[in-house]
């Protein structure tokens, strides 16, 4: 039985639609009750202020306070940090807020912003399904042009550019052998201002690779 292999590929450009706001609040000092003492009051400051605004702090993920001592000096002083975290609907007002406070002067702060997709394993499983369709669709093609059909699939290979759930690989492949054999198928950078910009934009990808057996 003859066979041959297609490369699929399911692609698409997506919006992201949650964000993760990290707020680290830093602060040096010669003694280290000092430096906590003040990393505490800004960070109650800084919630003092959200919720003078109406925004509701009670998500807030608070982390634990930490303090160190300089190293490579003779009169180290102590770093103390604190790190809250927001994780929201992705908003453009509500980060530019969030960037606009933590940048003003009187904070000491790292921030890090990373938006991100809720529902990207669905996604990927998605794209898994466009990607073998892909496949099929260029096998047909090849087939009929050498006067043959498909008889079947010997297997399939995941790229492993997406990272997958322990088990989830051999799962999908097991559905995605399924859609093969389904002759219905086919049916942040800096302190710039985020809402002058628009919504983070993913590109979401993947591959598969289809040994078929032909007839």
């Amino acid at each position: 039985m003859a066979k041959m292999i297609t490369k699929g590929v399911g692609r698409r450009e997506v919006a992201c639609d949650r964000v993760e706001i990290t707020i680290e609040f830093r602060s040096r000092r010669k003694q280290s009750r000092d430096a906590l003492k003040e990393v505490m009051e800004q960070c109650e400051r800084f919630l003092g202020e959200l919720k003078g605004l109406g925004y509701d702090i009670g998500a807030v993920e608070a982390g634990r306070n930490d303090v160190r001592k300089e190293e490579f000096t003779d009169n180290p002083y102590a770093i103390a940090s604190r790190a809250i975290t927001f994780k929201a609907d992705y908003d453009l007002n509500f980060i530019d807020l969030i960037m606009r406070i933590a940048k003003a002067d009187t904070y000491s702060v790292n921030l890090t912003v990373n938006p991100y997709l809720s529902n990207r394993d669905q996604l990927h499983e998605e794209l898994r399904a466009e990607a073998v369709r892909d496949a099929r669709r260029q096998a047909e093609l090849t087939a009929a042009g050498a006067g043959l059909s498909i008889a079947g699939v010997e297997r399939i290979t995941l790229d492993e550019a997406y990272e997958y759930a322990m088990g989830e690989a051999e799962e999908s492949a097991a559905r995605m052998k399924a859609v093969c054999s389904d002759s219905a198928y086919g049916a942040f950078g800096g302190p710039g201002l985020y809402s002058e910009l628009g919504k983070e934009l993913l590109k979401e990808e993947e591959t598969v690779y289809i040994e078929w057996l032909l007839e």
